[in-house]
């Protein structure tokens, strides 16, 4: 049953892939790349921890009936549906450091463009994160259901250098939510980021995967990315 609920969430998440209209995506990147190139002026780059801080940035659109079920009639914006795009550039930050082609409101242009999903009512599919990472030219591997246990994510763990994270919130429950992480580590721990519980450390990556909102979140899929 586990397995189960867990692809055919993934899959629904990614045949309700569907884009904003194009002159809508172009005019949120204008909105994006203005706010992202004022922060970079002022700040050091690094990691996004603090996803509620992005309430400026666009991403998708929700009409009223979405707005009034999903967001307490709150305009869709980057603070509620971006924690993909976020783990992406996370995890390529932890890679090659900061690059303009891999900023925070290119990517979400590109996301908009292809993975959003349901206009970004639901986010973005963790596939298209996969296949995105794809193109790019990344070896990346996906382990999911039965193999999220301590052995599989130890080798898993060895070979990869940083992780993106897919969790339920509550359970095996897709009514609760999901959140989506990029997960670094250092010679002693495992880093989550964007996790609202304040970057927590883990002493592994399986630690940091059943340790998501204390044990009460389960574990989608973990993308190994180097």
């Amino acid at each position: 049953m586990s397995s189960l609920i867990d692809n055919i969430t993934i899959k629904v998440l990614n045949i309700l892939k569907k884009s904003p209209k194009k002159p809508m995506i172009m005019d949120q990147y204008r909105n994006n790349h203005a706010l992202w190139t004022k922060y970079i002026e002022n700040n050091t780059p690094g990691y996004i921890d603090n996803q509620s801080a992005l309430c400026n940035y666009l991403y998708g659109y929700a009409n009223v009936f979405e707005r009034g079920h999903f967001f307490n009639g709150q305009f869709l914006n980057a603070s509620h549906n971006s924690c993909e795009v976020i783990a992406v550039y996370n995890a390529l930050f932890n890679l090659n450091g900061y690059k303009e082609s891999n900023g925070l409101d290119v990517l979400l242009k590109e996301f908009a463009l292809d993975g959003i999903v349901l206009r970004g009512v639901f986010g973005t599919s963790p596939l298209s994160i996969y296949r995105h990472l794809l193109k790019k030219n990344y070896k990346v591997e996906m382990i999911k259901g039965k193999k999220i246990n301590r052995d599989d994510v130890m080798t898993f763990s060895d070979e990869y250098k940083v992780f993106i994270h897919v969790s339920f919130n509550r359970g095996q429950n897709p009514l609760g939510q999901i959140h989506t992480m990029c997960i670094t580590k250092d010679e002693w721990d495992y880093k989550v980021h964007n996790d609202y519980e304040g970057n927590k450390k883990y002493s592994s990556l399986y630690e940091a995967l059943i340790g998501y909102r204390n044990g009460a979140g389960h574990s989608i899929l973990v993308i190994g990315i180097k």
